[in-house]
């Protein structure tokens, strides 16, 4: 059933893509068959009816007939990857690339049969990164969203925001064919607004290496293996050599110790967790996961006298370096 209301949920949103929409959009449609029938039969009367307009329609046509539109957003699982969701499994993460360290920790993951996701930032995507990234998802690598410049949401103006969004899914698609499932905000910066106009389950994380801030192999290793458990989501870097130093010992340790390295898409998965646009997902503990559901839909601001500029302050608490 999860996975017939995924496909359901992104069948209509490639409708939207084409249309103008995004992934931002998909929160609009809900999951169950009628009304995603009744979005497609929509879309296709709307191409007959555009007969003078033989651009539109032939886009529209192909939006609805396609037999790969239904895949570009869903969540990132390897079906042959014979995971066993009865035995312990941890995603490793990491964020800020691609860069040139992307390709090492590749290596690793590949040496040992082992999934991770890398949260990209738009800008560093280009024809070298693509076909890392393209290497990652061969592998059975999930590719997420870190925004195209890697901004704060909280502090973006909303236009500011969209394009932070858009233009990295944008460059996601033309690198691997599919849009990111997760976003990780940057910085760890969120509010409620951020979680109900972002589009995307947010990606946040149980165990932090610090690496952006030891650049210390050491350091990394030592903050995984000694707080590891079953469920976590860790964070690192993939953009400095300490850490991929560290994942080449990180890796093997935990699959000795009977841990499969899943993506973040497979953990929820297996653990049982459908996502949903502006979730919240910090680790999959089996006796006490800790993700949150999304915020209350918008609500009409209250009408107030807003206070001199002079005592208004605005004071953000973020996780520097994420």
């Amino acid at each position: 059933m999860q996975t017939e209301r995924r496909i359901a949920k992104c069948a209509v949103l490639a409708a939207l893509v084409l249309l103008g929409g995004a992934c931002t959009k998909i929160d609009a449609v809900r999951s169950d068959g009628k009304q995603t029938q009744e979005a497609v039969m929509a879309a296709a009367s709307a191409a007959e009816v555009s007969t003078t307009a033989e651009t539109t329609t032939t886009t529209v046509t192909t939006t609805v007939t396609t037999t790969t539109a239904a895949g570009i957003c869903q969540p990132f699982i390897d079906e042959n990857a014979n995971i066993d969701p009865s035995k312990p499994m941890v995603a490793l993460t990491f964020d800020d690339g691609p860069g040139q360290y992307t390709n090492s920790i590749l290596d690793t993951l590949e040496a040992y049969q082992a999934h991770a996701s890398f949260f990209v930032v738009g800008q560093n995507i280009n024809d070298e990164t693509s076909a890392v990234m393209q290497r990652a998802v061969g592998l059975g690598c999930e590719i997420g969203s870190h925004t195209e410049n890697h901004a704060d949401l909280v502090k973006a103006d909303a236009n500011t925001f969209q394009q932070e969004i858009q233009q990295a899914d944008d460059r996601i698609l033309q690198a691997i064919g599919r849009y990111p499932y997760f976003l990780r905000p940057p910085y760890g910066d969120f509010n409620d607004d951020v979680r109900r106009h972002v589009g995307k389950p947010l990606a946040f994380w149980s165990v932090d290496t610090k690496d952006w801030k030891t650049r210390n192999t050491a350091s990394t290793v030592s903050a995984t293996l000694n707080n590891i458990e079953d469920g976590d989501v860790v964070l690192m870097h993939d953009i400095y050599g300490e850490t991929a130093a560290a994942v080449a010992q990180i890796v093997p340790s935990l699959v000795q110790q009977g841990y499969q390295l899943v993506t973040l898409s497979e953990l929820t998965y297996y653990r049982g967790v459908e996502m949903e646009n502006g979730m919240i997902v910090f680790n999959m503990h089996p006796a006490n996961p800790n993700y949150k559901l999304p915020p209350d839909p918008d609500v009409p601001e209250p009408q107030v006298t807003p206070a001199p500029e002079t005592e208004t302050t605005t004071e953000t608490v973020a996780a520097a370096g994420q």
